[in-house]
């Protein structure tokens, strides 16, 4: 005898419980994260382009959220990733050396560079964007400020990277907030030297 029709779907499920959270994910988030919106125009096209990325990635055996003292100048080296690192770090991520000179009242910016690789996706387009700025204008770095007793470090930065110092070969407009902890390097005695 023929089967019968197939009967109607029954009503979903219940949603599952939430998976496990990865090993090392905790960490690689602790430091905090730097969100930056990049606008320009895309290579061979001329098409504009704005999109923001948020990189909340850092792997916490290597120094990439670190503060020390030189002299009256206070550094920042700062590193994130948009994707978890495994071994070695990926490609898409942000670089920031920041000089903060505190012998000012209030403290002032002495110098900040910023060192982009990453990947700008348009509709159906991609492009390796790769950059490199520096500036010492205190219009184009604001809203600092620094709590040593957390390590909490926070600042906005506005900047236009001209054509030649970025792949896009068009000025590329890049804005940005970090919103991280650092630790800081303490100075010990090298004892191998």
């Amino acid at each position: 005898r023929p089967a019968g029709a197939a009967g109607a779907n029954g009503a979903d499920g219940a949603n599952g419980a939430d998976g496990v959270i990865g090993v090392g994910f905790d960490e690689a988030v602790a430091f905090g994260n730097i969100t930056i919106t990049y606008s320009g125009t895309l290579p061979e096209d001329s098409t504009a382009f704005e999109q923001t990325i948020d990189y909340p990635y850092a792997p916490s055996q290597y120094p990439y959220s670190t503060t020390a003292m030189d002299g009256q100048y206070r550094n920042f080296n700062l590193a994130r990733w948009y994707s978890l690192p495994g071994d070695y770090p990926q490609d898409n991520y942000i670089y920031i050396d920041l000089w903060i000179n505190e012998g000012t009242e209030p403290d002032s910016l002495d110098y900040f560079q910023i060192e982009v690789g990453t990947r700008i996706i348009e509709g159906t387009k991609y492009f390796l964007l790769e950059a490199g700025y520096s500036t010492i204008s205190i219009e184009e770095v604001t809203e600092y400020s620094y709590d040593p007793e957390t390590g909490e470090v926070s600042f906005h930065f506005e900047f236009v990277i001209p054509a030649e110092q970025n792949s896009s070969g068009f000025d590329l407009t890049v804005s940005g907030d970090a919103e991280v902890k650092v630790v800081e390097i303490l100075d010990t005695p090298c004892i191998v030297c």
